[in-house]
């Protein structure tokens, strides 16, 4: 018979029901520990990112020089109406007109005191004590946002002036004074940038004004004339005025002439990778249209006599080494008797870089073009030309 030694196993109980429970339980709390935790590791870093990418935003927007002069800024106002008293010969507000906006203008030294403090006390109350940012208000109201409490904004007086000036607003404009028709607009980038889009846009309530203008790029300290294939004219509603790509740190538009004071409510420069106008043909060869005679009409005109009558379009001019013109008009028609004018401008910088210069207007039929100088380099200096070509 087999003898088995049963003392060893007497103090051994069998697991309970109980510690068999606690144990599954202890293994699920485990697991579901570790996904809370990596769920946790994840999101901290995420907000790490996430902060320092704005932190350094902020911080290089901070730098950014802010140009907002508020003396070119204007706003719909209320338009009134006086009729005169001819008894009293006295001027008496008969009427008020508004659209958008009943705005009437105060200067701020007739506004009330009271006034004042009031505004203050309701959307900025530490306005006399931040130099534009209430960084508390606006952490305030990121909390309240996050947490479902209740909302509200966190703009300061001054970043709310900002965006009334600098928004998509159709409604707010750029103008220059009464009697002033002519202007330059510069756009400087932080960096040398690829540009060959801009986009310009008139407030047209007012009126469509503009009647010429030029865009220009600075290389070194000189500025040099875009290359399009466009008369730039009139502007109008919204204009994308498409030209050769170029690289430059500012980018200027001259206001050439305009019916009355200019009224820009947007421009925009943009780099289009993709553009499908091409300018290497006509860096390599400018073919002319058949060119009958070309004669000096006047001291400060030339006239080109086309073989025949056809639709042009484009005028190309090349100086020579004196009697360069520094400001043009073109005319055309398809006799002399019924010239008109289509195109005058100025030939940007070209005392410092006299290359060929290109003038495009919108297509007319002709057989005579005359290229008049309205100004010369040198004054009273014959005109004088080394080539020009009609397309």
């Amino acid at each position: 018979m087999r003898k088995t030694d049963i003392s060893k196993y007497k103090d051994e109980a069998a697991p309970s029901i109980l510690d068999l429970a606690l144990s599954a339980a202890g293994g699920v709390f485990a697991f579901l520990g570790r996904i809370f935790f990596s769920v946790l590791l994840a999101m901290v870093v995420t907000g790490i990112v996430i902060g320092l990418s704005l932190l350094f935003y902020i911080l290089g927007i901070a730098n950014e020089p802010l140009t907002i002069n508020l003396d070119t800024i204007t706003l719909n106002q209320t338009s009134k109406i006086y009729i005169q008293n001819y008894e009293t010969q006295e001027w008496e507000e008969d009427k008020q007109l508004y659209s958008t906006e009943n705005r009437v203008w105060v200067n701020f030294q007739d506004i009330p005191k009271q006034m004042i403090n009031a505004q203050i006390a309701i959307e900025d109350k530490r306005f006399w004590e931040h130099d534009g940012v209430d960084l508390k208000r606006t952490g305030g109201a990121i909390f309240n946002l996050a947490t479902g409490g209740s909302q509200f904004g966190g703009s300061t007086i001054t970043q709310q002036l900002i965006k009334n000036l600098t928004d998509d607003n159709f409604d707010t404009y750029w103008a220059t004074k009464d009697g002033i028709t002519t202007a330059d607009l510069t756009i400087t980038f932080k960096k040398p940038t690829k540009v060959n889009r801009l986009k310009l846009q008139e407030y047209i309530p007012l009126g469509q004004r503009v009647s010429a203008f030029t865009i220009e790029y600075k290389t070194g300290t000189q500025w040099q004339p875009v290359r399009v294939k466009e008369e730039l004219t009139t502007i109008g509603y919204k204009r994308l005025v498409r030209f050769e790509t170029i690289e430059a740190k500012q980018l200027r538009v001259r206001f050439l002439e305009s019916r009355g004071p200019l009224c820009i409510n947007e421009a925009g420069a943009y780099y289009a990778p993709n553009g499908t106008l091409s300018y290497e043909q006509e860096k390599q060869s400018h073919a002319s249209l058949p060119v009958k005679s070309i004669k000096l009409t006047a001291e400060n005109e030339f006239t080109i006599e086309l073989e025949q009558a056809q639709t042009v379009r484009s005028l190309f001019y090349l100086p020579a080494n004196h009697g360069i013109i520094s400001h043009y008009e073109i005319l055309a028609g398809t006799s002399k008797e019924n010239m008109r004018t289509v195109a005058k401008g100025e030939f940007s910088n070209i005392r410092n870089n006299p290359i060929m210069q290109e003038v495009y207007f919108t297509p007319t039929d002709a057989k005579f073009i005359t290229l008049r100088a309205t100004q010369t380099i040198q004054a009273n200096e014959p005109i004088s030309y080394e080539k020009i070509i009609i397309q």
